[in-house]
């Protein structure tokens, strides 16, 4: 065929079996013809190799740094080039060992005719290293990785190259391997390889040597450096002297360098052998230089045995010391810095502080008279952080008061203390802060969970740049207390003026009204009109009752006490309120259960008919306090003269403002139902007895009513 007709992949394919064919002749015996035709190839490639020999070891010779192992590569390129290697790519593989892991790096030669180094490998790391840790520095001949992959390159070069790679050699060498490749099979003759053998061992010379250089590179910094170091420390304390020499001359505080004096082991004096001209400003003497501190300041060793403790100290130990004191030869106070230049030398820096530690002695004085006052003051007080509410301080009266400790304070926020939200404290403290308001009414719970009403009265200082509220507490629970109970009586004495009024009027009305009805209703034979008088009478009674328990809530009457069994009318009332209790519940679907601990009890004072409606009105409303089932306790126990009875119940409980009102007369939570007059009856009728009523209760957690009766004493 016509090679002008033939393609670029045909003619490629063509010279590739003409090489083979080349390699072929090479490795036998006979030439395929007569003549002195293979003996003179033969040596003309011996020829050439050593003239690519001596060009790299000369190029090598020329290396005068380390970055000059390029141009070995360069001229390894060359040489390649002319000993006609067919290879498609070239590298020089480095690998350190004294990596973890051990690392290979690639010198590439690119397609552009440049070398290019450092190029990491990743995959290719394994296999390098089984073919170098052979060290027998025989070239390791793939000669068809498509055919036999025993490294499996093949997929890894298609990703590397960027094509597809048959033919691969490495030689190892001391530092790592030179490696062609080519997309031919069998692509290498054993000329080749020798030929990249002994190039190999060049390198690795080159790289010996570039290594050696590298070394020497870094020991001529090293040393470059240090000599660099060398000159900027003489030019730096050159300057030091010089400012030294101005400091001494120029400085504000005094120094005096001194020789320690010894009496056998014991210090006895000191000698000024320099002094600055600050030293005679502070301490007002002069001529100083030369002469023993004994003889400046008589009585000193006596007056200031301290002076000469810690001066012998630094002597002999080296290690300077900073210390105040007051020279009564002078009488004045030094701050003095002392360190040891030399041995038996000291260096003393010192400044007057006399005025300091007499502003010190005054603030101490009106520090210690501020906190006596804060201590020892029996109104509560508390330093609290303003931005914060972090409690700083608390006085002696605040731990009694709050019943936590000090320490245990000064951890808490004033937050953990005032009951209301967070951020509504944090406003008020705002407001304190700004001095829009300085005095405040709040809930303030105690350790103990009780709660007291307190008056908070909050003044802005600062300390150290923070800005604090100095707050003063004063309790209001009992005032609080007795306003409530000044209204109640108020309250109480305008509805006994009018039930006095009203009740014997409209007893006489309702007789008017009964009376008649009463007799209608007995001379009527007509059902209908029985029913319709009947439900008149039955109104007008109705009315009547009202009008003698309005009558009975507000009466402050005592006569007819007698003694009364608690346990035995707690007993009737239980079972006087059982349908309520448990039948009609259970009808409903829910559970109420009655628990008594009715411990033994003296008699007590009252009415026994009264309490009985009272104790049975207590459990009716615990009954309607829980519409979903829930538990009554009963508990009672003796307390010295009176006799103790608590009715708690797990129902939905009131805030407090309905607990504030709940004795109050005609007070009811109660839509269209009760009249409100049985807990204010039963709070007239505990006062009546000479007892006393309260109730507890949180909102969701149930009520508790704590009634407190007096003891029959039967001489009453």
């Amino acid at each position: 065929m016509d090679d002008r007709k033939k393609t670029k992949a045909q003619l490629i394919e063509e010279l590739n079996q003409l090489r083979r064919q080349t390699a072929a002749w090479a490795d036998t015996e006979t030439p395929p013809v007569t003549g002195e035709v293979r003996p003179r190839a033969a040596e003309a490639r011996q020829s050439r190799l050593w003239q690519v020999e001596d060009q790299l070891r000369e190029a090598v010779g020329r290396m005068g740094h380390s970055d000059d192992f390029s141009q070995v590569l360069e001229v390894l390129k060359r040489g390649l080039d002319e000993l006609e290697i067919p290879f498609q790519d070239c590298g020089v593989n480095l690998i350190d060992l004294q990596a973890d892991p051990p690392t290979v790096t690639i010198n590439s030669l690119g397609k552009d005719g440049h070398w290019y180094d450092g190029k990491p490998l990743s995959q290719s790391n394994a296999t390098l290293l089984q073919i170098w840790q052979a060290r027998a520095g025989m070239p390791v001949y793939r000669r068809d990785i498509q055919a036999e992959d025993l490294y499996q390159e093949r997929g890894e070069s298609l990703r590397y190259y960027g094509h597809q790679v048959r033919s691969v050699v490495d030689v190892p060498f001391a530092f790592g391997t030179l490696a062609v490749n080519s997309e031919f099979a069998h692509a290498f003759s054993t000329d080749h390889l020798t030929a990249l053998q002994r190039l190999a061992k060049v390198l690795e010379e080159g790289l010996r040597r570039k290594h050696d250089l590298q070394r020497l590179e870094q020991r001529n910094q090293d040393l470059e450096n240090e000599i660099a170091a060398h000159r900027a420390t003489e030019v730096a304390l050159r300057s030091s002297e010089e400012q030294h020499r101005g400091l001494f001359a120029h400085m504000a505080e005094g120094l005096a360098y001194c020789r320690m004096l010894y009496q056998g082991d014991e210090p006895c004096d000191f000698v000024y052998l320099s002094v600055n001209e600050a030293f005679g400003r502070l301490t007002g003497m002069a001529e100083v230089e030369g002469r023993p501190v004994t003889a400046l300041i008589p009585g000193i060793r006596q007056n200031n045995p301290e002076l000469f403790e810690i001066y012998n100290r630094v002597v002999r130990s080296g290690s300077p010391e900073k210390f105040e004191t007051y020279v009564e030869g002078l009488q004045r106070w030094f701050s003095i810095s002392v360190y040891r230049p030399e041995r038996g030398h000291f260096v003393a820096v010192f400044d007057v502080i006399t005025e300091r530690k007499q502003a010190e002695a005054a603030l101490r004085q009106s520090e210690e008279l501020v906190r006596s006052l804060f201590e020892g003051h029996t109104a509560v007080k508390l330093v609290i952080d303003a931005a914060t509410g972090q409690i700083r301080d608390a006085n002696p009266a605040a731990a009694r008061f709050y019943g936590w400790t000090r320490e245990q304070l000064i951890q808490m926020h004033i937050q953990d203390i005032n009951l209301l939200p967070p951020d509504e404290v944090q406003r008020r403290m705002a407001a304190a802060e700004a001095g829009a308001i300085s005095a405040f009414e709040f809930r303030h719970r105690r350790a103990d969970d009780s709660v007291r009403e307190v008056e908070v009265f909050s003044s802005r200082l600062e300390n150290n740049g923070a800005v604090l509220l100095y707050s003063i507490i004063h309790d209001l629970t009992e005032r609080k207390h007795l306003e409530q109970e000044l209204i109640r009586i108020q309250r109480q004495r305008a509805l006994g003026e009018l039930s006095t009024g009203v009740s014997h009027n409209l007893n006489n009305l309702l007789t008017g009204v009964l009376g008649p009805a009463e007799m209608l209703q007995k001379s009527l034979t007509d059902p209908r009109s029985q029913r319709l008088v009947g439900m008149v009478v039955d109104a007008g009674t109705r009315a009547a009752e009202l009008v003698r328990r309005l009558h009975l809530s507000v009466q402050a009457s005592t006569q007819g006490l007698e003694a009364i069994d608690l346990n035995a009318t707690i007993d009737q009332s239980v079972l006087l309120t059982r349908p309520k209790w448990k039948d009609e519940p259970l009808a409903r679907g829910y559970r109420i259960e009655v628990r008594a601990v009715l411990l033994e009890v003296p008699p007590i004072k009252g009415h026994q008919e009264e309490l009985l409606d009272l104790l049975t009105n207590l459990m009716l409303n615990a009954v309607e306090a829980m519409p979903a089932g829930g538990q009554i306790t009963i508990h009672t126990v003796r307390e010295g003269a009176l006799v103790r009875l608590d009715v708690g119940d797990t129902g939905i409980g009131m805030d407090e403002a309905t607990r504030l009102r709940v004795f109050e007369p005609f007070f009811t939570t109660k839509m269209n139902v009760g009249s409100g007059l049985g807990l204010s009856t039963l709070y007239n009728s505990m006062t009546r007895w000479g007892g006393r009523v309260s109730v507890a209760s949180v909102p969701g957690k149930g009520a508790t009513f704590t009634l407190h009766f007096p003891v029959w004493i039967a001489a009453t």
